[in-house]
C-alpha cells in the first residue's frame, strides 16, 4: 500500500484557517468562527481521505491539527478547556463538527 502523506492538506487548512484570523482576527464570535471553519475549512482538511485508509499515527496527526486550531480560537494551550468550550459551543451550533472530529467512524 502507498505511504499516505496529510502534509499538504494539513498546510492548506493551517492557510485556510489562518486566513480566517487575519480577516477577522478577534472581531466574529467564537461561534461564527466554528461555523466558518466547519463549512469552508474542514473540508479542506478532509478532502479526498474517504478514499484513503489512515493508520492510527495519520489520524492522531489530523487530530493535532484541529486541536491546535482551537487552541489558538479559545485562546488556551489546555485540551480539556478546548473540550468545554466545544461542547458549550456545540450544543448552541451543530454538534455535526464535534462529531466529525472526535469520534470514530
Amino acid at each position: 500500500m502507498k505511504k499516505c502523506s496529510l502534509d499538504a492538506a494539513k498546510r492548506r487548512f493551517y492557510r485556510a484557517a489562518n486566513s480566517i484570523f487575519g480577516k477577522i482576527g478577534r472581531i466574529a464570535s467564537e461561534e461564527v468562527v466554528l461555523q466558518l471553519i466547519k463549512s469552508k475549512y474542514v473540508p479542506v482538511l478532509l478532502y479526498g481521505l474517504e478514499a484513503r485508509a489512515l493508520n492510527k499515527s495519520q489520524m492522531a496527526s489530523l487530530d493535532f491539527v484541529v486541536n491546535q486550531f482551537f487552541m489558538k480560537l479559545f485562546s488556551t494551550n489546555n485540551i480539556d478547556t478546548v473540550l468545554l468550550k466545544l461542547v458549550k459551543s456545540f450544543s448552541r451550533l451543530n454538534y455535526l463538527l464535534f462529531c466529525c472530529i472526535y469520534c470514530p467512524a
